[in-house]
């Protein structure tokens, strides 16, 4: 009897869908060219929210789930207010 559930409960597991493999972007690609005044910060994985029992969490906080992010470039140094503002003006940007 224990040996028909096991079974069972193997090929059920083994017929559910399996999420896609996200692929990230960990190094920078060779023919992409640093920016002046940038560095390239490696994609990777991690662990986004709170634990089911963090008291202190919000709810929408919860529960933690895996993410992945894809390496960026990132300026050596900050951004002023109105170095961001000039850049708007230059290039019409739209931020979110």
């Amino acid at each position: 009897m224990i040996y028909t559930f096991l079974i069972l409960a193997l090929f059920i597991l083994g017929c559910r869908e399996k999420e896609p493999e996200i692929a990230v972007v960990h190094d920078k690609p060779e023919e992409i060219k640093t920016p002046e005044g940038m560095v390239w910060i490696p994609g990777g994985e991690f662990s986004m929210g709170a634990v089911e029992n963090d008291q202190m969490a919000l709810d929408h906080e919860k529960p933690a789930h895996p993410v992945a992010v894809d390496g960026f470039f990132m300026d050596v140094t900050e951004v002023t207010n109105r170095e961001f503002r000039e850049f708007v003006e230059e290039t019409g940007y739209v931020t979110v």
